[in-house]
């Protein structure tokens, strides 16, 4: 696995969509004043971005990875009939697409690509037939999204030293469990019955139940209003 790190800023709308695009999926963008920079680190299974955003921006996207968001403020959201802001992490995957409305605002974003995040979920649960989906947008518990915040201020405090393909593994493999357990019933799919298991990770937590459901295809992105 080879470190990729990026930085980049513009004022121009059609180059932030094109970055956009090139980084998180099918995303349209709209604006009249904007000015966006994006700094990001990671590797093949994972990558953390932090986006510096003045002006403003509203967004349609079908995202090509899991991608979780956090901003304490100027950001909004909407997916199918969920919305809200960013003061909590709002989970977004391929298939279910979104809006976002973004103003003067500063975004922590984690990108998890559902192959890698599947790899760790069959690995944890010891069985190779799991395709993950997750059944929510936000971690209803506080204590999970203590947990969440947790980890992820720690991988983002650990970037200087992501040259270090043993730090990444951990950073990785800590994001990816974390992001399994966001949530008292993701749902992750197999077929195999229903059970339960205990993951090992520096949160310490239940795992999640497994049940079955079908096997999860992307579609064609669908646009949303956005928030109100």
């Amino acid at each position: 696995m080879s470190l990729r790190c990026d930085a980049f800023a513009t004022s121009d709308l059609a180059e932030a969509e094109q970055h956009l695009q090139r980084n998180y999926g099918d995303v349209a963008l709209r604006a009249e004043t904007l000015s966006y920079e994006e700094t990001s680190v990671g590797d093949e299974r994972f990558a953390l971005g932090e986006l510096r955003v003045r002006g403003g921006y509203r967004a349609a996207a079908d995202v090509a990875a899991v991608t979780i968001a956090v901003a304490e403020r100027g950001y909004r959201w909407s997916t199918g009939d969920a919305r809200g802001d960013g003061v909590d992490p709002v989970l977004f995957q391929p298939g279910a697409p979104m809006s976002c409305e973004v103003s003067d605002a500063q975004v922590r974003v984690v990108v998890l690509p559902l192959p890698a995040l599947t790899d760790v979920a069959r690995t944890v649960y010891n069985d190779d037939r799991i395709d993950v989906r997750f059944d929510a947008e936000r971690i209803p518990d506080a204590a999970l999204r203590r947990a969440w915040r947790s980890t992820v201020d720690w991988a983002f405090g650990s970037t200087a030293s992501l040259s270090s393909e043993l730090v990444r593994a951990s950073v990785f493999r800590a994001l990816a469990v974390t992001t399994l357990r966001r949530s008292p019933s993701p749902v992750i799919g197999a077929t195999a019955p229903a059970r339960r298991g205990v993951c090992t990770s520096p949160i310490g937590v239940r795992c999640a139940s497994l049940r079955t459901t079908p096997h999860f295809r992307s579609r064609s992105p669908t646009r949303h209003p956005l928030p109100e």
